[in-house]
């Protein structure tokens, strides 16, 4: 199985997650959701 390493910032304030997957399309839409993650929920990533 394969697994993504991914960043995902917000420009305005520069904060920057660092996640790992393996399914990138799925957990790139759960982000968008804010969905799994209180951090990135917290800072609109």
């Amino acid at each position: 199985m394969s697994y993504y390493v991914y960043i995902m910032t917000n420009k305005p304030r520069g904060v920057l997650y660092i996640g790992v997957t393996n399914n990138i399309a799925k957990r790139t839409y759960e982000h968008r959701l804010g969905q799994g993650s209180k951090f990135t929920k917290r800072y609109h990533l």
